[in-house]
């Protein structure tokens, strides 16, 4: 499994305790929602899948108010489906070829069939009329040229028909969508070359026809026909909402917001819903405008939504931060998630200074933060794409002062305040950022690294970009020619040497540089695998490890040669600082490893563990028996980091400032903490521009009544709470709607 990290710029390696100490599970909590679904009939079932091997089946039949595990199926899973005519009837496929079914609603499965040529199946549906033909949508992978697929099958998944429909550097056949009244008729797309893609067939998948001219984006996420007309769509891309009613013929944006998933309502059908980032959207005239008001929703990246066929102001959706149920047609959002420790965590870093203080980019929630080495975490404030988070470093002069980028948008954020307020630089155009860092011996130098585009459906290559004025201006680094990514990159403790590592031409790539980064060297011989995952420095400078999927690989001689330790398909690697024969090693399907002679007998380290995809593995800054591992959909464990009783909850904390009501359409009631020097509060636009100063507010001030101005647009924006003392913010919607 793939991952991008933001590594330590300090060599930190850690001290192996017993192995009978038990990893123990620190959060944060919510959901990495790999798929989800809903059961036709019975509105208070809903079953869905976290991410990470092996797949677990969660299920609820009340609404989501309590959850059990169902099942656990030994593959990487992402798709659901349950038959809409035999609901105990479920099938589930995944990042193998594999197609399971299970008869008894998801009770035990079994391997039904599979597709040809390793295909990721990214979704899966039943046809709603003839429960034995199935739909499928999926990438075909290659060395250089990956294919967007669709797979039709008539005998309940037994057998599968391909139909290539376009191929290009980059893939991913996201959307899969089915035309209720004429299942014949199917939708397949996604994104091909960086590019929004959709195509349709209207005889079974006998033939294709390209209905993408007109959208926008650089992905198609999810498709919806009309109940009222058949020849109008709604296609959800991330540039925007667009609507055709010519059946595709012809597109227009009807929302500007990004949207990764959209369904009409069976009992309402002018109802319809779209997920956006950190919103739910709502139409009521057949997708002709589009609104959100809502004040409880949280996550991103709302990839699974599902409207109860007779009810249709109630609405499940799932997303990166969890499962949430609205009763009252998207306006209350109530988290069915809110405990699980279920969380993709792909890494923290520390600030050096503080080590108590740790960050985290969390895809579909955000940057966290936590104050006691990871066991707590809390949301920094937002910014327009921050769900996307893919990297995140704290200024070590100045811990205020934090730098974020994202997968979705080629620039960095920076704020001074803990996330009441950004600002943004450009880094390159078509650059997909995977991380960013500080220099550890000069603050004003960073790095980002990812993947650079040359053009914006061109080939993807790694690339560093260096800036030497805190982020306002970038300079190229390093490239490669060969196609790939940059998926680390780590500065030793004096700052001249750097290293970077991932991918060139499906082959694994590390390269040094000696002079800040000036000039670089590759210095991956003998090095096997497609990738180098991680990398490494031990006690010694010149011993050096790297985990790629052919196993764990050490170099004693500052990289002139490479040896392999053993394993496979490893994911993370850690020594420790006090004995080069002392290592750990994350896996892909296996958990973590342990060896204490140098690779010679691995261990496997199953104590209290159960997560078994290691995204990460990292030591504490000051405490050498601290080891920190994060897995997918299993949130942060940590071992030797606190005592072996777990932390009790923390009180809640009092608000400072409240809005009511939050959806506001003419006065506002603001309710704040009295403070004892005088306050100012003022209203910021959703990317943190300053829209009006509402009033100030004297010591001892508790509440303030605000008439929403005539000239403000509808809209969301953020109300601070600012004094010398104190800073706060709130959320408040303005509506015009009645």
């Amino acid at each position: 499994m793939r991952k991008s990290i933001v590594l330590l710029v300090l060599v930190v390696g850690v001290s192996l305790g017993p192995a009978q100490a038990p990893w123990q599970q620190f959060g944060p909590h919510g959901a990495t929602v790999a798929a989800m679904t809903t059961v036709p009939g019975f509105a208070n079932d809903i079953y869905f899948m976290p991410d990470g091997f092996p797949a677990r089946l969660y299920y609820s039949s009340n609404l989501g108010l309590s959850w059990s595990v169902r099942e656990t199926i030994p593959d990487l899973l992402n798709a659901l489906a349950v038959d809409p005519t035999q609901v105990q009837v479920m099938y589930a496929a995944g990042h193998t070829r594999r197609v399971y079914r299970s008869v008894n609603s998801g009770s035990s499965w079994q391997v039904q069939g599979t597709l040809a040529q390793d295909a990721w199946i990214r979704q899966i549906m039943v046809n709603p009329q003839r429960s034995t033909v199935l739909w499928a949508s999926a990438d075909l992978p290659g060395a250089d040229i990956r294919q967007m697929a669709a797979f039709h099958s008539t005998n309940a998944g037994a057998t599968w028909t391909p139909s290539v429909l376009d191929s290009s550097f980059e893939v991913s056949a996201l959307l899969l969508s089915i035309d209720a009244s004429r299942p014949h008729r199917a939708f397949v797309g996604g994104s091909v070359g960086n590019v929004a893609r959709l195509f349709t067939t209207g005889d079974g998948g006998t033939n294709w026809t390209d209905i993408s001219a007109g959208l926008g984006g650089t992905c198609a996420y999810g498709l919806a026909v009309s109940p009222t007309d058949s020849m109008t769509l709604m296609c959800a891309t991330d540039a925007g909402l667009y609507r055709s009613t010519n059946m595709g013929a012809a597109w227009t944006r009807a929302g500007s917001f990004p949207a990764f998933s959209v369904a009409f309502a069976r009992a309402n059908p002018y109802t319809g819903y779209a997920g956006s980032d950190y919103l739910v959207f709502r139409s009521d005239n057949n997708g002709v405008t589009w609104a959100a008001e809502t004040t409880t929703f949280v996550g991103t990246n709302t990839r699974w939504l599902s409207i109860n066929p007779d009810l249709p102001l109630e609405v499940y959706v799932g997303n990166g931060r969890g499962i949430f149920h609205s009763s009252d047609g998207g306006f209350d959002w109530q988290d069915r998630t809110p405990s699980t420790p279920l969380l993709s965590m792909p890494t923290i870093s520390f600030f050096p200074p503080g080590p108590e203080t740790a960050f985290a980019p969390v895809r579909g929630n955000g940057v966290l933060t936590s104050t006691d080495r990871g066991i707590h975490w809390t949301e920094l404030g937002r910014f327009p794409g921050i769900g996307f988070a893919t990297g995140a470093a704290a200024n070590p002069r100045h811990p205020e002062t934090l730098l974020v980028v994202t997968a979705n948008q080629p620039r960095v954020y920076m704020t001074t305040d803990r996330g009441d307020s950004w600002v943004s630089f450009n880094i390159a155009d078509n650059f997909q950022p995977g991380g960013v860092s500080y220099h550890p011996a000069g603050p004003d130098t960073l790095y980002t690294w990812g993947g650079k585009r040359d053009s914006a459906s061109g080939p993807t290559r790694l690339a560093v970009f260096r800036s030497s004025n805190q982020g306002q201006t970038w300079s190229l680094s390093v490239t490669t020619t060969g196609t790939g990514t940059c998926r680390g990159f780590l500065a030793v403790a004096t700052g001249e040497t750097l290293y970077a590592w991932g991918s060139a031409d499906n082959r694994a790539t590390l390269l040094r540089s000696g002079n800040h980064g000036q000039n670089w060297a590759a210095i991956a011989p003998g090095l096997s695998g497609t990738e180098v995952h991680d990398f490494t420095i031990g006690p010694d400078t010149n011993l050096l490890f790297c985990a790629t999927s052919s196993g764990v690989y050490r170099s004693q001689n500052n990289g002139t040669s490479w040896i392999r330790l053993g394993l496979a398909n490893v994911s993370a690697v850690l020594p420790d600082t006090l004995s080069a024969g002392r290592l750990w090693a994350g896996t892909d399907t296996e958990g973590v490893y342990f060896t204490n002679d140098a690779g010679l007998n691995w261990v496997r380290d199953t104590v209290n563990l159960t997560a078994r995809t290691v995204l990460s593995l990292q030591g504490h800054p000051a405490i050498r028996s601290a080891v920190y591992l994060s897995a997918a959909g299993a949130g942060l464990f940590g071992r030797g980091v606190i005592s072996v009783t777990e932390p009790g909850p923390r009180p809640p904390e009092r608000r400072l400032l409240a809005v009511t009501p939050t959806v506001a359409r003419g006065r506002v009631l603001f309710t704040v903490d009295a403070s004892s020097c005088p306050a100012q509060l003022n209203l910021y636009s959703a990317d943190g521009r300053l829209g009006r100063r509402i009033a100030r507010l004297l010591p001892g001030s508790r509440s303030l009544t605000w008439d929403v101005p005539r000239d403000l647009p509808t809209g969301a924006y953020v109300i601070r709470y600012e004094s010398t003392a104190r800073q706060a913010t709130a959320k408040l919607l303005v509506s015009r709607s009645n």
